[in-house]
């Protein structure tokens, strides 16, 4: 258990850079748009004022709640998923059990999804604080200092957060993130294991093979809701319009063109690759060892 999470935590840090850049890039035109002389910048750029502005520490910025989120996330899904079995079991009898054993199969299924569910909910607030100290750079400052941040520190981050909409605001975004999570795990399971059936028929058991059709899977799944997840982002950092999902949507689809929508998706794309390759190199190590 403990090499899993230290795997987990070496593949999440290689590709924070990425997710950061990915989640500014995401979310600039919400500050743009409050600045009409400013414009948007592009992927190379936004990894040089990284470095230049923040140095090589910048690209980590929240990492370690990263990690903690990571890590409890699967925790708290297992816990729920238990207690919720457990209800599912004290109101039952053995002969329900086993007269309807089919439908308790799907049950099963509808239990894990829901406690999925429940576990994103509760860790939300994270996600927000997370999304907000990570997007908390100042694009077009010539300052190379960290005076012209907005959350001088994840408490700072937390009381600014609730003193703006109350306990609410750590919940911006919430039913579009658990509508994107559903149709993404749908589409992918689905999916992925087709394209594995199909690379297995045609070319066997090759490492190589299966890294690409992994790679193409979360890829064109991604670009399918990608947009969910930029809006939902766009609501976290939103402290000025306070948009709602629907008049967010509105916006960016008359003001900013419908590639607003996939803003930082080359970089997603990159972020992605590099995590396969780098998650299928560990197994392979592992199982060597």
């Amino acid at each position: 258990m403990f090499q899993i999470y230290l795997t987990q935590s070496l593949l999440k840090t290689i590709i924070t850079p990425f997710e950061r850049v990915k989640l500014i890039l995401q979310t600039q035109n919400n500050f743009l748009n409050n600045n009409l002389e400013s414009k948007p910048i592009g992927t190379i750029e936004c990894f040089k004022l990284l470095k230049k502005k923040e140095n090589l520490s910048g690209f980590f910025k929240a990492n370690n709640l990263s990690l903690i989120r990571q890590f409890s996330l699967p925790i708290l899904n297992q816990i729920i998923n238990g207690l919720l079995n457990v209800i599912q079991q004290k109101t039952l009898d053995n002969k329900l059990i086993n007269r309807f054993s089919k439908s308790l199969n799907s049950i099963s299924l509808l239990i894990g999804g829901f406690s999925g569910y429940i576990s994103i909910t509760i860790l939300y607030p994270l996600d927000t604080l997370i999304t907000l100290l990570i997007t908390d750079f100042s694009i077009h400052s010539n300052s190379d200092s960290d005076s012209d941040l907005k959350y001088k520190s994840i408490l700072n981050c937390i009381n600014l957060v609730y003193n703006q909409g109350g306990l609410t605001n750590f919940f911006r975004g919430l039913i579009i993130t658990l509508i994107g999570a559903f149709i993404y795990r749908s589409l992918f399971y689905y999916f992925f294991a087709k394209v594995q059936n199909l690379s297995r028929n045609l070319f066997g058991k090759n490492l190589l093979i299966s890294f690409i059709a992994s790679f193409f899977v979360s890829t064109s799944v991604g670009f399918i809701v990608y947009p969910l997840d930029t809006i939902r982002r766009r609501l976290i950092v939103d402290s000025v319009n306070k948009f709602t999902t629907f008049t967010l949507i509105q916006h960016m689809f008359v003001k900013e063109g419908i590639n607003s929508f996939f803003a930082g998706f080359k970089v997603n794309c990159l972020r992605s690759l590099v995590n396969s390759f780098i998650g299928i190199t560990i197994d392979l190590l592992l199982s060597l060892s």
